[in-house]
């Protein structure tokens, strides 16, 4: 929201009364009930400008959560290979032997 609603800010020339530029400012909806208000070329620019604004913050979310999915994706990978037998003898299946068993078993 601090991305739409800087954008929008930045970029609101100056011709846009101002309570349309607050609306614009707060939400993508208040901006297109803000430019239902206006003449033609003055709601064509709000909103071609308030949808660059939210698409823009849209990408960076989204580039945001690929990055974090992918961390938590490189975690949770290493943190399931370092298992080995230690998993085996925690699980409690007799089947499986236990670290001491296999370090006998190879002398």
């Amino acid at each position: 929201m601090a991305i739409y609603r800087a954008r929008v800010d930045d970029a609101i020339p100056g011709d846009i009364p101002p309570e349309a530029a607050t609306a614009a400012g707060d939400t993508l909806g208040a901006a297109v009930a803000a430019a239902q208000q206006l003449d033609g070329s003055a709601a064509a620019v709000l909103l071609e400008l308030t949808r660059g604004a939210f698409v823009s913050g849209m990408q960076l979310s989204a580039a945001i959560a690929a990055v974090i999915a992918l961390a938590v994706a490189v975690v949770a990978l290493f943190g399931l290979r370092k298992g080995g037998l230690a998993d085996d003898e925690a699980s409690g299946d007799p089947a499986a032997p236990s670290a001491s068993e296999v370090d006998v078993r190879s002398r």
